[in-house]
Parts: C-alpha cells; structure tokens; sequence
C-alpha cells in the first residue's frame, strides 16, 4: 500500500495542475479565439518557426491560470500538504501558477526541437510528446523545493501511462487524430 501511495498516486496528485495547465492551453482557442498571440510572434530561426503558431500567450496564460487555481484547491482540501513543501517564503498561487507556466514551457520547448527535425504540428513525437510537459514541471520544482530522483522517475513514468491512456481516450471520443 506505501508503494501504492508513494510512487503511483503521489505523482499523479503533484502532477495534476501541469496537467491542468495543459488542458487550459487546450481550449484556451475556444475561449479567447482572437487572442492568438503566438510565443515565437512568427519569428523564424533558420527558415522554422521558433515554437510554430500552436503555441500562444492566450495558451500559456490560460493553462497558467487554470494551473494555479488547480494548485490552490488542491492545497485548500489537504491533498498536497503532505506531498510537497514550497518554501515558505513562495506564495502558493505563485507556486500554482509557476507550475502551470512550466509544464508549457516545457511543451514550448520540446516544440522547438519537434521543429527542427521536421515533425508537423499535431504528429506524435513520441516519448517526447508525453514528457516534456512533466520535464518542464520536474525542472521548476527541483529549483524551488526538495524532490528526490526516485520520485522525479515515478512522476516521468507514471505520467506518461496516464497521457497514454489520456490520449488514446481522447481519439477513441475523436478528440486526437491519432491514438500516441
């Protein structure tokens, strides 16, 4: 039961705003259709698109908030006080929103380099796809809080069998046009 806890539903808990986040930058379009600002403002490096226009401020913004708000009402109902200290000096909505800000960053990031090798908008790259989003919240907390390599790895494992399910979900229902 204590493997239970520590290593599969622990992470699940810590990473739910950056999967929040995600989600927001999602259908942050529907909400704010006009607000298409994108991160890179269609600046090009070596004739690609930086981050390429699915990446925008209205996404990171969205996402960030969405996160924040998550963070908070998981703090607010005892689910993450034991799971993780910020230092006490770090506001939590600041914290929240950080969280949020990461994994996009992240997912930012990874888009760069998906860029590069010549993978379209919207085609797997896998285990990257996944990942990166984990990776950018993984990152951020390593700077601001304790976490140890073990828990790093179950969060990176059991995060992405959960995208994998999240995913496959999400084509079964034709929200993803593939199933990874």
């Amino acid at each position: 039961m204590q493997f239970l806890l520590l290593y599969i539903i622990s992470p699940i808990l810590f990473l739910i705003p950056g999967s929040i986040a995600n989600i927001g930058a999602y259908f942050s379009r529907k909400l704010f259709p006009k607000w298409n600002t994108p991160l890179d403002f269609g600046i090009k490096y070596r004739g690609i698109r930086i981050f390429g226009g699915h990446k925008t401020f209205r996404g990171l913004l969205v996402g960030s908030f969405s996160s924040m708000i998550t963070y908070i009402l998981l703090q607010n109902i005892g689910i993450l006080t034991s799971l993780l200290v910020i230092p006490e000096e770090m506001n939590v909505w600041l914290f929240g929103f950080m969280l949020g800000i990461s994994a996009l960053l992240g997912d930012a990031i990874k888009s760069f380099f998906k860029r590069r090798i010549g993978i379209k908008p919207g085609r797997s790259w896998f285990p990257l796809d996944q990942i990166d989003w984990i990776i950018g919240v993984l990152v951020f907390s390593f700077f601001v809080t304790e976490i140890s390599l073990l828990f790093a790895a179950s969060c990176l494992i059991t995060g992405l069998l959960l995208h994998l399910i999240g995913r496959f979900i999400g084509y079964l229902v034709g929200l993803h046009k593939e199933p990874i």
